[in-house]
């Protein structure tokens, strides 16, 4: 029986002359292929041979662990483990390696500092071309990151404020909810929950008369195809009343199929808030535009105008009363004062009368608005309402704490004034494009919930999601009223999504990679001859394979640009030549759709100090997408030219075209035009996406014109001055 891990002095062995005599002699090539694949691997990997002591580690596993090559060698498996590890070593890893090959699953391991950390490890037995064992071969990826974002996601999830639930298809029923759902929707636990879905917690019809069942069908099918959606619903809590909500659905990708998140908050108070607001505005201004005229003219002497009493009995209708007292008393006293002088003391003193009368009733009207106030208070959400002319006239505790803006202070001045907004390059946004200014020229609500940032008076930065609602009084807008909320968790939890997204990409590249590399063996022979019939499956596995893998290294692309942890290594390149050489690797597919390439260059090329990487996933996905999209036998006309202080790159092919309805989205994470996805079934919709985000991050601009079925021009604008270098943990992939 053989003894594992016993003390025992053995010449540490070469990887090639290991895998050479597992594979056997006819197969050297193939071991020789291996052996680059591991040293390279970014996986950390080592070999033992059957005593347990290393004879092979490849260079990421030095960084992993911190050991130089030579130390690895004097190193013992069962040194390397955490303590409390040690028993499932002995008892459940090596049993399994030793009885069925292989074994896969966590375990907690030691680096040099003797620092503890998490891994992911493969561990499988190596055997030569007589089925002998010979050695040990185990592959780590370190998941101690991926961990602690797994908790911190999960503790977001559960202690948020907001209904987080999860919805999966066909059915597409709930199949997960957090505490705030459950007590949301009136749900006796997580179990009830998710027996019901979207339509069992909404009226039968939406308030535009469309069915609940099929309107969130829709919803959600345009989630799933735009990736959001943000709209407002109203639902019903299980086996209660009916509540207005704001619903943001977003798409994520979980164990291999999509899935749809929603976060629901419950908007009653807010507006129930906003209807009493406007409410209260208008009335105040129809009344006040009916007694002005009025006044006016006793003011001058004239009492031939009378009030009109509202028939609402409220506050106005006292202060009329009082008003249309008034008036009628200065009139008899004027009448008395033209015919006796003695009567201007009685009039004086029927003025002091009504003075005291107007203060009461002012006093009144300080109680309203003291109930106003009271109620602004009572909101979560910041509150600020300005007039026609832009001119803050109510703003709650909310919007003070979050603005830095005391409210005495903010009353009365320009909305510009108060509210500094900020896009997410960090530019200030322009009175014109800010939402309140929209709904002011638009005359309807809008809503924004990315891509803003609030800075208060104390220059604190947050993100901020608005809405803001026109006061609209005879057909034309006196004011408006926004709504907006500190929007920083919600982003958190986006982003903890994100990494967790990136990761999980991550652990799934390294056994698509072997996947690909062995399939590849296997079609050049190297594992034995295959039959015809074989081959054709092994040539679809391949073409998989590699799209999963051009897939994931898209998703950790988009993760990255996303997180902004990319990094940007500028250097002096030649632009024609990365665009000579990605043409080079296209030109299968030239020569098949016989294809002619025109090129316009420069007559002497100057470099541009510029990423060549970034440079090539930009020129690869555009020039790609213009060999995929043409039709056969036409012209793809490649240019370069100088144009003021930019480098010009234009790239025109003449084939299928873009559909006008699809362009806006065309730059969309995970978008497709509708005739591509005919015309070329696969496609991740990534590309564009991850083009658009490289040039804005590194100052460019990108824009394009399509007509349908005949032309699509692609055009990209470099600095002259080149990109700036930017530090991050890892640079982006190129197919």
């Amino acid at each position: 029986m053989i003894q594992f891990f016993k003390k025992k002095s053995i010449q540490p062995k070469s990887i090639s002359s290991l895998v050479e005599s597992a594979l056997a002699a006819e197969t050297s090539l193939g071991a020789k292929v291996l052996s680059v694949a591991i040293a390279d691997s970014i996986d950390a990997i080592a070999i033992t041979d059957l005593d347990g002591k290393h004879i092979y580690v490849n260079r990421s596993w030095e960084k992993m662990w911190g050991y130089s090559l030579k130390e690895a060698f004097d190193m013992m498996i069962p040194q390397m483990v955490a303590e409390e590890e040690l028993a499932k070593l002995t008892k459940e890893i090596l049993p399994s390696v030793m009885g069925e090959g292989f074994w896969v699953g966590r375990c907690l391991v030691l680096r040099k500092d003797k620092s503890k950390f998490l891994v992911s490890m493969r561990v499988s037995l190596i055997k030569d071309g007589n089925e002998k064992p010979i050695g040990i071969m185990a592959s780590f990826i370190d998941i101690t990151e991926s961990k602690l974002i797994e908790e911190k996601y999960k503790l977001l999830y559960e202690t948020s404020s907001a209904a987080i639930m999860t919805i999966e298809p066909p059915d597409w029923k709930f199949t997960a909810g957090n505490p705030a759902a459950i007590k949301m929707f009136n749900c006796k636990d997580e179990k009830e929950f998710i027996t019901l879905g979207p339509w069992n917690l909404s009226p039968e019809k939406q308030p535009d008369g469309q069915l609940s069942v099929i309107k969130a069908q829709k919803m959600i099918m345009q989630a799933m195809k735009e990736g959001v959606n943000f709209f407002e619903w109203v639902h019903t809590r299980y086996k209660d009343g009916d509540f207005p909500a704001t619903v943001l659905l977003n798409r994520f990708k979980q164990d291999g199929k999509y899935i749809v998140q929603a976060t629901v908050r419950d908007v009653s108070e807010e507006k129930k808030a906003q209807e009493k607001i406007i409410e209260f505005s208008s009335l105040t201004k129809k009344h006040l535009s009916n007694i002005i005229p009025v006044l006016q003219k006793v003011a001058m002497g004239n009492f031939s105008e009378n009030i009109k009493i509202p028939e609402e009995d409220d506050e106005f209708k006292e202060l009329f009363l009082v008003l249309k007292r008034m008036i009628k008393d200065l009139k008899e006293i004027k009448k008395e004062s033209d015919k006796h002088e003695k009567s201007l003391e009685n009039a004086k003193i029927a003025a002091r009368n009504i003075l005291h009368d107007f203060r009461f009733e002012r006093d009144e009207l300080s109680k309203a608005k003291a109930k106003q106030d009271a109620l602004l208070a009572s909101i979560g959400d910041g509150i600020i309402a300005t007039d026609s002319d832009g001119k803050i006239i109510i703003m709650n505790k909310v919007a003070e704490k979050l603005l830095g803006w005391k409210i005495n202070e903010a009353i009365g001045r320009f909305y510009d004034e108060v509210v500094l907004l900020e896009d997410e390059k960090g530019i200030i946004v322009s009175s014109e494009d800010k939402p309140l200014q929209k709904a002011f020229i638009q005359g309807v609500t809008t809503t924004t919930t990315t891509g803003r940032y609030l800075i208060s008076k104390n220059k604190i930065k947050f993100p901020v999601a608005i809405t803001v609602s026109p006061v609209i009084l005879g057909n034309k807008t006196i004011g408006a009223v926004e709504v907006f909320r500190d929007v920083t968790r919600e982003r958190e939890i986006d982003r903890a999504k994100t990494e967790f997204v990136s990761l999980a990409s991550h652990q799934l590249r390294t056994p698509l990679t072997g996947i690909y590399w062995l399939t590849e063996m296997m079609l050049n022979g190297d594992l034995g001859k295959i039959s015809g019939e074989q081959r054709k499956v092994i040539e679809v596995i391949l073409s998989l394979a590699k799209q999963m893998v051009e897939l994931i290294s898209a998703l950790l692309n988009v993760s990255r640009l996303e997180m902004g942890t990319f990094s940007v290594n500028p250097e002096s390149v030649i632009q024609t030549e990365i665009i000579d050489q990605i043409l080079l690797e296209l030109k299968f597919g030239i020569v098949k759709k016989e294809i002619k390439i025109v090129k316009s260059y420069p007559a002497k090329m100057l470099p541009i100090n510029a990423d060549p990487i970034l440079l090539k996933i930009i020129y690869q996905n555009l020039l790609s997408n213009a060999v995929r999209y043409a039709l056969p036998n036409t012209i793809i006309d490649v240019k370069i030219s100088k144009k003021n202080d930019s480098l010009l790159f234009a790239v025109i092919n003449r084939g299928i075209g873009i559909p006008q309805k699809d362009q806006p989205k065309i730059f969309t994470k995970l978008f497709r035009a509708s005739n591509a996805q005919i015309f070329v079934t696969d496609g991740t919709g990534l590309g564009l996406y991850i083009v658009k985000q490289i040039i804005d991050t590194v100052g460019g601009k990108i824009w394009f014109n399509s007509e349908l079925n005949k032309k699509t021009e692609f055009y990209v604008s470099l600095p002259l001055g080149g990109m700036v270098a930017k530090k991050g943990d890892k640079s982006l992939e190129i197919k």
